[in-house]
């Protein structure tokens, strides 16, 4: 497994700073709350829900069907919709947050990603062409990466950012600027499609991956992201962890969960994997960082040694573990259309 840092992709002050003024962007897009609506669990769908906590102002709750946590009451698609579109937030990303992070994010995540992209199209083997079509595509750097692999016939982007979709074609690309739900299946079909990190911010993760599936051909392969509850940093860090970030990360699904999301969206599911490569080191980090965070005793036990010589492979293999283990909190859901 390649070791990764948190520090290298999200610089701590950069990182903190779009915190603030994402916490900063709530009252200003979010204020009617008297228009959120309730909603039942976004992967089984089961209206029950368990009341967890709140953070800064949204109500996280908990399925007791299948464990997954999310945002009920929510904002309307619309709200959502508003606020990456003309939020503070958006654009510190947009223009200081990732162009400051983009190249440690090409070695360290989107070339190893095209390399497991390219793993599980030839593990499962969809039809050919393989046609590539990925969703939120930002400025193209999974494209690039994937058209480097030489394992795809074509690579397609799909990008609702009118800003970035005009960067991705300057970088060469071909791109539908739509979101997935807009685009027709005559528009565009694809043998593999993909979706990196776009799942735990939307209104309906239900009709998202539906959209996707649509435009798949029969027997294609659909591969996407998120942050799964189940994991080890989510689970030990709970509310205060900086994953949980209103209002951009509301769906928060089990592993189990993903399986019955699939199949309510009448795929067949191939595979749940959790690659992650960083629970460990942000656990690390938060309890560096707060003096007052209480963590379980072993845990506690575990930092405590891995700073030691004798035991300074301690977190790397623990995270090992937690992947092999479908215990990372960064998944990758295999599903087929069939």
């Amino acid at each position: 497994m390649l070791e990764i840092k948190e520090h290298e992709i999200r610089p701590r002050a950069i990182f903190d700073e779009y915190l603030r003024i994402s916490k900063a962007d709530i009252p200003k897009f979010f204020s009617n709350t008297d228009q959120f609506v309730k909603v039942s669990c976004p992967a089984c769908g089961i209206p029950e829900q368990h009341a967890e906590f709140v953070k800064h102002g949204f109500r996280y709750v908990s399925c007791p069907g299948c464990d997954s946590l999310y945002v009920s009451p929510r904002p309307t698609a619309a709200m959502i919709d508003r606020f990456y579109r003309d939020s503070e937030s958006s654009r510190y990303w947009a223009e200081v947050f990732f162009p400051s992070t983009a190249e440690a994010r090409r070695t360290q995540i989107f070339e190893p990603r095209a390399q497991m992209i390219s793993a599980i199209v030839e593990r499962f083997e969809p039809p050919r062409p393989r046609v590539l079509a990925d969703v939120g595509a930002g400025i193209g750097l999974f494209l690039e990466a994937a058209k480097s692999s030489g394992r795809f016939d074509e690579v397609i982007g799909i990008e609702p950012g009118r800003d970035l979709a005009r960067v991705c074609r300057q970088r060469g690309h071909m791109v539908i600027e739509k979101p997935i739900e807009a685009v027709r299946a005559d528009e565009v079909r694809a043998s593999i499609v993909t979706s990196f990190e776009v799942f735990e911010h939307l209104y309906d993760p239900g009709a998202f991956v539906k959209s996707m599936a649509n435009i798949l051909a029969p027997n294609g392969i659909l591969i996407f992201t998120t942050l799964s509850v189940t994991g080890f940093d989510l689970q030990i860090l709970w509310d205060k962890s900086k994953s949980i970030s209103p209002p951009h990360h509301i769906n928060f699904v089990s592993v189990p969960g993903f399986a019955q999301l699939i199949d309510h969206c009448g795929l067949e599911l191939l595979d749940v994997m959790t690659p992650g490569r960083l629970d460990a080191d942000i656990v690390k980090n938060m309890a560096a960082e707060d003096d007052e965070l209480e963590l379980p005793r072993f845990v506690k036990t575990m930092l405590k040694l891995a700073q030691t010589e004798r035991y300074r492979q301690l977190l790397p293999h623990f995270q090992k573990f937690l992947a092999d283990s479908s215990l990372s909190s960064h998944v990758c859901v295999v599903a087929r259309k069939v």
